[in-house]
């Protein structure tokens, strides 16, 4: 059984309403700014070679790298 970090989003409960998720391939994103409080940016990024940690994907349950912002 796969915990709940390891379902695709679609199999379990929806994040928070004020998350943003960003899906990255094959670029680089420089900053974020101006995010309101309340609100969290996750960037999804499925570019893993050479990464040095590898996270499930909520949103697919694909290898990733994920990197969050908040105010």
């Amino acid at each position: 059984m796969k915990t709940e970090t390891e379902q695709p989003l679609a199999e379990r409960q929806q994040p928070a309403p004020h998350t943003v998720f960003v899906v990255l391939e094959g670029g680089v994103v420089q900053e974020v700014r101006g995010i309101p409080p309340g609100v969290e940016i996750h960037v999804v990024d499925y570019d893993i070679e050479g990464a040095d940690e590898v996270q499930v994907s909520p949103l697919d349950g694909e290898a990733c790298v994920i990197t969050e912002y908040s105010p």
